[in-house]
């Protein structure tokens, strides 16, 4: 049977419960020097591992209040364990298998879904095709021959005729570059034409 344990303060500032007041307030400096927001930017963590630090200090340098969590600490170890408090401790059921196990249930449940999709698809007969409803009578192959008219013939692709586009001004990007004053204007030698 294993005791109830419970993180306590001296555990945060990493003291002996026996540690003189002068020991506590050297493991809060330390502490305080390596996980202080300042010095882990952006992390979050770092602020919630902060107050943890100050909380267990605010309550390990005071002697009255240090007092009075030895004695909460004493009656906490001396309870019964949560395993022993009957059917409501039960409600609670830690996870023994992990990512790993869930991952394998996974898998072994898609391996298993796919052969009993197999095995119900082999099992099952294929399906019958449709019956189709008697026709009252069925034309000879000649008068089916004669009402066929001969398909058209097809021209094979050719490409559009190109037609040039008058200049726009409004669209010609040299033209814009000659307004905004960066390009000068373009003699007719070099305007594009031959």
């Amino acid at each position: 049977m294993t005791k109830h344990r419970c993180h306590s303060h001296y555990e945060t500032l990493r003291v002996d419960r026996r540690a003189s007041p002068e020991r506590v307030r050297m493991a809060y400096r330390r502490l305080a020097q390596k996980f202080h927001p300042d010095k882990h930017a952006g992390k979050r963590a770092a602020a919630t591992v902060m107050v943890l630090i100050n909380q267990a200090y605010e309550v390990l340098s005071d002697p009255a209040q240090r007092a009075g969590y030895d004695d909460w600490l004493a009656a906490e170890e001396t309870r019964p364990p949560a395993d022993s408090l009957g059917p409501a401790a039960a409600v609670f059921i830690p996870d023994r298998f992990g990512w790993a196990g869930w991952l394998l249930w996974a898998i072994v449940s898609v391996a298993v879904l796919t052969v009993g999709f197999v095995l119900l698809k082999t099992m099952m007969p294929s399906h019958a095709p449709p019956i189709r409803p008697a026709l009252a009578a069925q034309p000879a192959p000649a008068e089916v021959a004669q009402s066929l008219t001969p398909a058209q013939t097809v021209r094979p692709w050719t490409e559009p005729v190109r037609t040039a586009l008058p200049p726009n001004e409004e669209t010609d990007p040299v033209a814009r570059l000659v307004r905004e004053g960066t390009l000068q204007k373009p003699s007719r030698r070099y305007a594009g034409a031959p």
